[in-house]
C-alpha cells in the first residue's frame, strides 16, 4: 500500500512532460478506470483545459528566440460498453479548440480531434483475507481524424505559424 501510495504521489506532483508541439490534436487521453459500478455501461461528456508557454529554438546564433503561448481546451464525447462477460470496448471523440499567442498574434484552431478506441480485459481476484484485485490489460487505437493542416480564423495553417 506504501509503494502504490509513493507511485501516486510521484504521478501527480510529475511537472515535465512531453507533447506536440505543431498541434493539439493528439492531446488528452483516454479516460477509464475502476470507479463505483464501473461495470455499467455509460455514455459522457467531460472537458479539461491545458496552457503552456513554448521557447521556439533559433536556426542561427544572432536570432532571438521566439515565444508563444498555447491554450488547449478539450471537450471530450466518451462511451464505454461491456461488450462480452469481462470484456470492455471503450472510446472517445475530442473537439479541440488551440488558442496560439505568438509574435504579438493570436490564431485560434479548432475542430475534431484524434479519436480513440480501445478493448480491455478485466481480472478481478479476491484473496482470502477479503482484499481484492482488479488487472486491466488490453490495447487500442488513435485514429487520425483530427486536422494536421488547420487553418485559423486569419487563414494561417497551423504548421506555417510555427
Amino acid at each position: 500500500m506504501k509503494n502504490m501510495l509513493a507511485l501516486l504521489t510521484s504521478l501527480l506532483v510529475a511537472q515535465g512532460v512531453l507533447a506536440c508541439y505543431i498541434c493539439g490534436n493528439s492531446l488528452g487521453g483516454h479516460h477509464f478506470g475502476l470507479l463505483p459500478d464501473y461495470r455499467l455501461n455509460m455514455v459522457s461528456l467531460s472537458g479539461n483545459y491545458r496552457q503552456f508557454t513554448s521557447t521556439h529554438p533559433t536556426l542561427f546564433e544572432n536570432e532571438v528566440a521566439l515565444i508563444s503561448n498555447e491554450y488547449y481546451a478539450t471537450i471530450a464525447a466518451e462511451a464505454r460498453v461491456f461488450a462480452y462477460k469481462n470484456w470492455m470496448i471503450a472510446g472517445e471523440l475530442p473537439y479541440n479548440q488551440f488558442t496560439q499567442e505568438l509574435d504579438g498574434q493570436t490564431a485560434i484552431f479548432e475542430g475534431i480531434g484524434d479519436a480513440s478506441i480501445s478493448a480491455l480485459h478485466l481480472w478481478t481476484k479476491v484473496d482470502s483475507s477479503q482484499f481484492s484485485h482488479q488487472l486491466i490489460l488490453g490495447g487500442g487505437v488513435k485514429l487520425p481524424t483530427g486536422k494536421v493542416d488547420a487553418m485559423s480564423s486569419e487563414g494561417v495553417r497551423l504548421n506555417d505559424y510555427l
